[in-house]
């Protein structure tokens, strides 16, 4: 015998199943967030790529150096890398042409007052351990042959068929940007590069270049000006840094310096940052696509 409270729980029963149908089908096509932490086992991938961008508000570019290091303080050598300096002015403007810089001899505390003291320029043909030159950039299969003047690495490069006056220019020719555009008191720089280094411990030193040319560098200061060792010991490394990776983005990577500003400069003192980075091979894979090979780190 049909009743109406039978054909209500034949309904309910009904949307009950529907409903659990349903949820299960979505359950089934959520796609799963796994972690897994493993030993790299990867080692066919002995390098990784840094990539940075750092903006030094008081620091100028001709002021500025950059060198890896091992953990003995002596040059990683074979280094592929490419880096730009562009100057700023103390109000945010972009004064000439952009640089294109090598890794050099950063100088360490202690001979932050000889940097104007640098006499002759020592020239070599390939940099060492405990030497760095300047380098041929992509002129030279080898990233550590050196081109030590202007004129050297423009000849390289025209025998190689390629353009000697790109748009930016080269370390060795620093003096032509200068005239196009003379130092000012208080300018900064910004630092953009990309380095293909092995896996090994290592150091990426940033400060002031063990070598200086003292008319490119204009200190503030009456003091300064008659001392300019004095104005090299006491230079500004406020910094922000806009971007520092170490790969490829994914989904979800975090890049845990990104924004990062630090500022505590007090006359007549300078200062000295450290990060200590960790960085971590990472293989990120979504369902149906490539696998990302890429790095994260922590701080």
């Amino acid at each position: 015998m049909k009743t109406a409270i039978g054909g209500y729980i034949s309904i309910a029963s009904i949307c009950m199943v529907i409903t659990l149908f349903l949820s299960e089908l979505r359950y089934f096509l959520t796609l799963e967030d796994k972690d897994e932490m493993t030993i790299d086992q990867n080692q066919d991938q002995k390098y990784l790529n840094i990539t940075m961008d750092l903006t030094f508000t008081a620091l100028p570019c001709s002021a500025l150096g950059m060198n890896l290091m091992d953990p003995k303080k002596a040059n990683v050598m074979h280094v592929n890398h490419q880096f730009y300096k562009t100057r700023i002015s103390k109000t945010g403007k972009v004064l000439g042409q952009q640089i294109r810089d090598s890794l050099t001899n950063v100088a360490t505390p202690f001979e932050l007052g000889d940097a104007f003291h640098t006499g002759t320029v020592l020239k070599a043909s390939h940099s060492t351990s405990h030497l760095r030159c300047a380098s041929c950039f992509q002129s030279h299969m080898d990233e550590d042959d050196c081109c030590n003047s202007c004129e050297e690495v423009r000849k390289e490069f025209r025998a190689r068929g390629l353009n000697e006056r790109p748009p930016e220019v080269f370390a060795q020719c620093i003096e032509e940007a200068y005239a196009q555009a003379p130092a000012e008191v208080g300018e900064g720089c910004r630092l953009q590069g990309r380095l293909l280094v092995r896996k090994v411990p290592a150091i990426l030193h940033i400060g002031v270049a063990r070598a200086l040319k003292p008319e490119l560098v204009k200190l503030t200061g009456s003091g300064d000006a008659a001392n300019p060792q004095d104005g090299v010991a006491s230079m500004d490394f406020s910094h922000r840094i806009d971007d520092l990776s170490f790969g490829p983005d994914y989904p979800g990577l975090v890049h845990v310096l990104n924004g990062r500003h630090k500022s505590s400069h007090e006359h007549p003192y300078s200062e000295h940052y450290q990060y200590d980075i960790h960085v971590i091979p990472t293989r990120y894979q979504e369902d149906g696509s490539e696998e990302v090979p890429s790095h994260q780190y922590s701080v």
